[in-house]
């Protein structure tokens, strides 16, 4: 697991869309997380904001490939 994906319980959730540990935690069944999530990707998909969009993070972080030459 990359150690980015590692956080101490309540800690960055203000940047999480989602925080999957609430199944390891035994709050919810993974068929509950799974509609979770897919219920954030159908309203991010329809045009709302993620939390890293609202906060400005990635910007330009994000290149699917690079213009010009590479080398």
């Amino acid at each position: 697991m990359p150690a980015e994906a590692i956080r101490h319980r309540g800690q960055g959730e203000e940047d999480m869309d989602i925080n999957c540990g609430s199944v390891i935690d035994g709050e919810l069944t993974m068929n509950q997380m799974g509609k979770k999530i897919f219920d954030l990707m159908l309203l991010i998909a329809s045009g709302e904001k993620s939390k890293s969009e609202l906060l400005g993070l990635g910007d330009h972080e994000f290149v699917p490939w690079q213009i010009g030459i590479v080398g």
